[in-house]
């Protein structure tokens, strides 16, 4: 069988193949800056900024929403071109990758550039983890990583790692209610939460001695396990892992769109609530 990865949007239809531009096809790309996030075509080594494509395929705005046509399509000398939203990188042979969707990136209260679809793309190719969501607070250096857990791999890793580090006999069944967040509506308690860093220190921990341990191994074990390889880029990051029960994002509670996408922003809004009752 033969596979490509192949990029394009509904309003352009296709605009890549293996990173490489469908121009016998007619379809053009150019970089424009957004400063503000660092990206600009004077990047070195390669031009990066938000993606604009022009295709012969391309439709000509939203029916009966000028407003968010206005924002997506742009005229430049006579040409039409769509903002896809996503931050390119053209390398010195025209081939594309894509970095971020332009929205999704977020930057800590230092100014460090965070890529939150990035940093889950590599959180849920671990076993235990069915879907991840990273807020980035900005009024902080810490980095909120909700895990959505798969019970039975999570119960794995415990097994694993922990069962002969916390209390001899514990179940992990007796202590899987405590090490997922259950929070009522009306009280900010009950959330088990750790924070760790790549400077090896355990900043705060959960509800339990027991729940604690294993909180903090498994945290830090997904921690090293998924951003080894980027700890010079996170050296300044605190991570708080939370754990969520399987199935808790939802098309019927609105956390998963209709094509099971997660909603950022009811996620963010949801989140951002916790985060500040916790907090208190």
């Amino acid at each position: 069988a033969c596979f490509s990865d192949s990029y394009g949007t509904t309003e352009s239809g296709g605009i890549s193949s293996n990173g490489k531009i469908l121009s016998s096809k007619g379809v053009e790309v150019k970089l424009d800056d957004v400063p503000d996030l660092g990206f600009t075509n004077s990047d070195l080594p390669f031009s990066r900024g938000e993606l604009l494509v022009h295709s012969p395929n391309m439709c000509q705005g939203y029916l009966r929403d000028p407003d968010r046509t206005k924002e997506a399509f742009i005229t430049v000398k006579g040409k039409v071109w769509y903002k896809t939203g996503d931050i390119g990188l053209l390398d010195n042979q025209g081939r594309l990758s894509i970095i971020e969707r332009k929205n999704a990136i977020a930057s800590t209260f230092s100014g460090k550039i965070i890529y939150p679809l990035r940093m889950e793309t590599k959180l849920e190719a671990l076993d235990c983890v069915e879907q991840a969501f990273v807020y980035v607070h900005p009024a902080t250096d810490v980095l909120l990583v909700v895990i959505e857990a798969n019970l039975d791999k999570l119960e794995q890793y415990y097994d694993e790692f922990c069962k002969n580090i916390v209390a001899n006999g514990t179940l992990f069944d007796s202590i899987k209610e405590e090490l997922l967040l259950r929070v009522d509506p009306l009280d900010s308690g009950g959330i088990c939460k750790t924070s760790v860093s790549f400077k090896g220190n355990i900043i705060n921990s959960g509800i339990s001695s027991v729940v604690e341990k294993v909180h903090v191994i498994l945290s830090e074990y997904i921690l090293t396990s998924v951003f080894a390889d980027d700890k010079g880029e996170f050296k300044d990051v605190e991570f708080e892992f939370w754990f969520e029960s399987e199935a808790s994002w939802t098309v019927k509670n609105g956390m998963l769109t209709g094509s099971l996408k997660k909603a950022r922003g009811i996620l963010k809004d949801k989140y951002e609530k916790l985060w500040k009752r916790v907090k208190e």
